[in-house]
């Protein structure tokens, strides 16, 4: 059918019929196919995909760059991105149907997981700086294998089982009744303080109990015999290190086992940036004793640091089996406590800090005998290496372009291209083609590009809200120098402390702020309270004052009262006198007409004359004249 359909495309006047023939294949389906109303199978299973080849080859240049930042999408990520750039909803089965049809550039399995800022960590021109600087300082101070140490702290849960393989029976596997395999389940902590030499001895382990009340119990340590065990034993309120059980490790444990092996000669000590390790006191100290410390770049424990490397992983495979033969032995009845630890732990520090395992974690970590490439061999090449994100830094569009999302809008986009065209000329042909797939390509990549930049605006929004927090010392002497990894020489050691000085004395600025903040606070509050006691003392006195007013004004109205009510009872009085001058005589008996002639005669005083309301005399009737 194609050499059919290119002749035909190659030379003008053939008959369909004659070519068809020729060519072995049906004259209707040659007609269809010249005439665009069907296509072929490839171009029918292409429009049947909910991605045509352009978007499904952007989307794994997506996976692609996802898996490059540590960061593979879940088949159920690919499933939602393909949704976003077909803009319909996928079945279940397609992301499976997805990688099995890119079986040779795609793969779906289970993976272990890793900190993403350790995978960030893993950076060969920062483990480069790390080895020169290593190099350089163990070649000044003329430092011996037997000079060199390790230490740091694993914690155990003193119950909990690694995973491992094991032999069980079909019928209860299938049955439901064996899930996982048990486990006492303590989640008592205790730490283990460890330090190995570059010789491949090491020093005495420190056990670091969980004992809030600070005291270790003597059960706890009922197997220990000082004279067939050496070891150290303490005790915190969380079971974890601390400021003063790393300087007492410091002064106490390390130098009694390795000063009379250095004599006057330099110790270097490689430590990670926990603040236990990296404190003035501490350094102050190594300064004093010629012990340099190392510390190591952030996050790169996993690769650099010989104990993580070699020594920690077999020692809790050891202790996990003898906590798996003490749980079968008893058959789950025994229940692990601090008391049993001891006896667990010894046997498998024994096997696990031994000569060969000491040694080949100093190899494996380039440190001893110094070979960088122990390590950097499984980094590309610095001229090799790429950066991480190839994305165009183009902006994109706020709306992207949803014209061609899907294998149906695509054949609209081939017709009005004329890519369909069976008559064209075969250049004409593939230039529509390449542009039509150009087209697709750049739509797909678009709606992936607008998708990331979604993804991290929220994620730098989010980041942003959150406070900042104030820097360590160890992080602010690695962002002042070039390197992320610190040697703690005397020069650095002086700058620590000048750091520290400017920290206190900017502690003490912001205290001194803070308590005049406050004195400023406590006399404005007393201004304040002084002003509102002034004002309640004016509001009181105004109050008493109209109190007063108002008395007096009532005072005054009653004593008005009072008079109005005499001036009228002073009337009453003289209306009713006024009556009782006008009335009638009463006859008087006789004894008291003989009393009155008896008595004598008083002076008749002259009577007021009447007078009416307009001043006129009163003129009473003759019968009331004397």
């Amino acid at each position: 059918m194609d050499l059919a359909l290119a002749e035909l495309r190659s030379s003008d006047g053939l008959k369909i019929s004659d070519v068809a023939k020729k060519h072995g294949v049906t004259r209707s389906a040659l007609s269809k196919r010249v005439n665009a109303k069907t296509s072929s199978k490839a171009r029918g299973y292409e429009s049947q995909r909910m991605l045509n080849d352009k978007q499904e080859e952007e989307l794994i240049k997506y996976i692609h760059h996802l898996c490059d930042r540590c960061l593979p999408p879940t088949p159920k990520i690919v499933a939602n991105i393909a949704q976003e750039l077909c803009g319909r909803r996928l079945s279940k089965s397609w992301s499976s149907r997805f990688v099995a049809r890119h079986k040779h550039r795609l793969d779906a399995r289970y993976l272990n997981t890793i900190d993403l800022a350790r995978h960030r960590a893993d950076s060969r021109s920062n483990y480069e700086a790390y080895f020169a600087i290593v190099g350089e300082k163990i070649e000044e101070y003329k430092i011996s294998a037997d000079n060199i140490y390790n230490m740091d702290e694993k914690g155990f849960l003193i119950g909990k089982l690694q995973k491992s393989r094991r032999i069980f029976t079909q019928e209860l596997y299938e049955g439901g009744n064996l899930a996982k395999a048990g486990q006492d389940g303590s989640r008592e902590w205790i730490t283990v303080a460890a330090t190995i030499c570059a010789d491949g001895t090491r020093l005495p382990p420190a056990l670091i109990y969980k004992a809030v009340s600070g005291n270790l119990q003597d059960t706890w340590l009922n197997d220990f015999d000082p004279d067939e065990h050496d070891c150290h034993f303490a005790s915190s309120p969380k079971g974890w290190t601390s400021d003063e059980l790393g300087y007492s490790w410091l002064t106490g444990l390390f130098d009694k086992g390795t000063a009379s092996k250095a004599r006057r000669s330099h110790r270097l000590l490689f430590v990670d940036g926990h603040g236990s390790h990296v404190n003035m006191k501490f350094l102050d100290w190594c300064e004093q004793h010629k012990v340099l410390l190392a510390v190591f770049p952030p996050h790169s424990t996993h690769r650099l640091q010989p104990l993580d490397v070699g020594i920690f992983a077999p020692l809790a495979n050891y202790y996990s089996q003898a906590l798996d033969d003490l749980v079968r032995k008893s058959e789950g009845h025994t229940s692990i406590s601090k008391r049993d630890f001891f006896s667990l732990f010894w046997p498998a520090f024994e096997k696990a800090f031994t000569k060969g395992n000491i040694v080949s974690a100093w190899s494996n970590t380039g440190i001893w005998p110094f070979d960088p490439q122990k390590v950097l061999s499984s980094f590309p090449e610095a001229h090799g290496t790429r950066t991480r994100s190839a994305q165009s830094t183009q902006r994109p569009s706020a709306s992207p372009p949803s014209i061609y999302n899907s294998p149906s809008k695509t054949r609209r986009l081939r017709s009005m291209l004329g890519v369909d065209a069976a008559r064209s000329d075969e250049k004409t042909q593939k230039t529509l083609e390449r542009l039509s797939d150009t087209v697709l390509g750049l739509s797909a990549k678009l709606v992936l590009s607008n998708l990331r930049v979604k993804h991290l605006s929220e994620s730098l929004n989010e980041q942003e809200e959150r406070k900042k927090r104030k820097r360590k010392v160890i992080e602010e002497l690695r962002a002042s120098g070039s390197s992320a990894t610190l040697f703690m020489s005397p020069s650095k050691i002086q700058k620590t402390r000048d750091i520290a000085l400017s920290r206190e004395q900017e502690k003490e600025e912001l205290l001194q702020e803070k308590r005049a903040r406050t004195q400023a606070r406590a006399q404005e509050k007393a201004e304040k309270e002084a002003e509102a006691q002034r004002k309640r003392n004016e509001r009181a006195a105004a109050a008493l004052a109209r109190k007063t007013a108002v008395a007096q004004k009532n005072a005054a109205a009653q004593a008005a009262r009072e008079a109005r009510k005499a001036q009228k009872q002073t009337r009453t009085d003289l209306r009713a006198e006024h009556r009782r001058s006008r009335s009638r005589p009463r006859k008087e008996t006789a004894a008291r007409q003989a009393s009155n002639n008896i008595q004598e005669p008083a002076a008749i005083e002259p009577v007021e004359q009447a007078k009416t309301a307009k001043g006129r005399p009163v003129r009473r009737p003759a019968r009331f004249r004397t």
